[in-house]
């Protein structure tokens, strides 16, 4: 009974080389220092017309297979996240610099991504509240994309954070492992609540039951979303709705990541462990 939505990402100047054949990562701008290796090139105006087409094929595609909704990822640094970024958007033309225009290609995505799917399409977005590093994105112009795309009929928000490969400001944290630790993006969700009307999602260390009850009681948000926990325990919320609620096993080690790297799929290494063992 439950509705599944398909996220479409592109990760650009975070794409491995290896992954696309050698050929140079694309980004909003040339910068160093943000992605795995190679300093990407920076895109050129058709670059990112065709991106943004592309973003509405794979949202086509996600309909045409029967998904109930499509999210788009501009969250942990890829390529939508980069463009609102002024620490890797150092643009000077349309697409960089101010605010608004740092958002244009978000936009943009969103409006031909909304044309591809219809009107009754519902299309969500991850949405960095902050990027991590000072410079980044603030929280305030995360509310501002996020109230806009509220406005054009966007059908929900789940607000993240963080820049992913990085060791102090990664968007999956590791060694959460007490109730206090847990919903890192919680204070972040909860301004985003008070000021939107769209339904806002809390991703980021959820484990236990009673944190997410306590988060939606208090309204901090309309939704938790769970990620890791999943892994490790695919049927997690059918345990807890039996009335069995203890916290998730996740031991909060995000190797599950490094191996989906391996291109063999993500998998709960604790768990694959154990059965080993067995």
């Amino acid at each position: 009974g439950g509705l599944v939505a398909a996220q479409v990402a592109h990760a650009g100047g975070r794409t491995r080389t290896e992954y696309i054949n050698g050929k140079m990562p694309m980004a909003p701008f040339a910068v160093e220092g943000f992605s795995f290796g190679d300093t990407p090139s920076e895109m050129t105006i058709p670059e990112i017309a065709a991106v943004i087409e592309r973003f509405a094929d794979g949202a086509r595609r996600v309909k045409k297979a029967g998904f109930d909704a499509v999210q788009l990822h501009s969250a942990h640094n890829y390529l939508l996240s980069q463009f609102l970024n002024p620490l890797v958007n150092r643009r000077s033309d349309r697409y960089g610099g101010s605010p608004e225009n740092r958002r244009r290609f978000l936009t943009e995505v969103y409006e031909t991504v909304r044309d591809a799917v219809g009107n009754e399409f519902p299309i969500l977005v991850k949405l960095n509240t902050t990027d991590g590093p000072e410079g980044g994105i603030s929280i305030q112009e995360a509310l501002d994309a996020a109230r806009i795309l509220s406005d054009r009929g966007m059908a929900a928000i789940e607000v993240s954070g963080g820049i992913a490969g990085s060791d102090t400001f990664r968007p999956s944290r590791t060694g959460i492992l007490t109730s206090f630790q847990e919903a890192y993006f919680r204070e972040a969700a909860s301004v985003f609540k008070q000021e939107l009307t769209i339904p806002v999602i809390l991703v980021g260390g959820l484990k236990s039951y009673e944190v997410a009850e306590e988060i939606l009681e208090r309204e901090e948000a309309d939704y938790v979303s769970f990620s890791r926990p999943l892994i490790c325990e695919p049927d997690l919320i059918a345990r807890w709705k039996k009335g069995e609620r203890s916290r998730s096993k996740c031991l909060s080690c995000n190797l599950c990541l490094k191996e989906g790297l391996k291109g063999e799929g993500i998998a709960c290494v604790g768990k694959r462990s154990a059965q080993m063992e067995r």
